[in-house]
């Protein structure tokens, strides 16, 4: 219980984050004692794909590098403005 009022809380702090950078939070559905996240749907690629799929293209793209790595700065800086420390920042989720 104390679990599911943690994540309840954390669910309202990311979705009064209001950011190009990242996912909105749309709604939260709770069944059966479980409760979901509803995701902005976001078209397109995650950094984990782009890596495996485009490794010898990307590597030599320096601006798309920059670009990227500011984009991830930004977010990461508005979510540190919320108080919110991301916990699973990895390529998948980028």
């Amino acid at each position: 219980v104390e679990e599911y009022g943690r994540f309840q809380f954390e669910a309202q702090l990311l979705a009064s984050v209001r950011s190009p950078y990242i996912v909105d939070i749309l709604d939260t559905i709770e069944r059966d004692s479980k409760i979901a996240l509803v995701l902005e749907f976001v078209d397109g690629k995650s950094l984990k794909q782009i890596l495996e799929e485009e490794k010898v293209i990307w590597i030599a793209d320096e601006q798309a590098q920059e670009k990227l790595v500011r984009k991830i700065l930004a977010a990461l800086c508005e979510l540190h403005q919320a108080k919110i420390v991301p916990c699973d920042l990895k390529p998948e989720n980028i």
